[in-house]
């Protein structure tokens, strides 16, 4: 199991674009998870249901949480 930050990184460089593209997704970073690890947390806006189905839970050992989040709008 390779939870390690840059295994991270790995993961999420590799599909940040696909998963940014996602209608609702706001962002993607790493970060503290619910469950107290370390992994890839997406942040979204709205469509939760078609979203579980089109990003995992997990690819590599790495934890990714989807995350319930406003409107994100730069200053």
């Amino acid at each position: 199991m390779d939870t390690t930050i840059e295994n991270i990184k790995k993961i999420k460089r590799r599909y940040e674009k696909k998963w940014l593209s996602q209608k609702g997704v706001v962002s993607v970073g790493i970060g503290i998870l619910s469950s107290g690890g370390t992994g890839i947390i997406v942040a979204y806006t709205d469509n939760l249901s078609r979203l579980e189905q089109q990003i995992p839970r997990q690819i590599n050992d790495v934890s990714i949480e989807l995350r319930k989040t406003d409107e994100i709008k730069a200053l």
